[in-house]
């Protein structure tokens, strides 16, 4: 039960409408951490340092992103062409 007025945000964020404004989050994150990493001299090809500092400020990386969408891809052409997939665990989807 409510006892007071509150205002609920949908923390999911990322859709296929919004998908440029996602990467140009992420990208803009990335600025800012690339600076950080510069500042405390670390090397600039750090990238899992880069994925985990995207994804403490985002609650989303690079790769997370990039898996996203090959996720909704397949499940798109599956869709077209009317095969079912099955994922490791054995879950079937149309």
């Amino acid at each position: 039960e409510n006892l007071v007025q509150a205002l609920s945000i949908n923390h999911n964020w990322v859709t296929s409408a919004n998908i440029d404004l996602t990467w140009e989050c992420l990208q803009s994150e990335m600025g800012s951490i690339e600076k950080e990493l510069a500042a405390w001299g670390l090397p600039e090809d750090d990238w899992e340092s880069r994925e985990m500092m995207l994804k403490g400020c985002c609650g989303l990386n690079v790769t997370m992103l990039f898996l996203m969408i090959l996720l909704e891809l397949v499940e798109l052409l599956n869709s077209l062409s009317g095969e079912t997939v099955t994922d490791s665990s054995g879950e079937e989807y149309d």
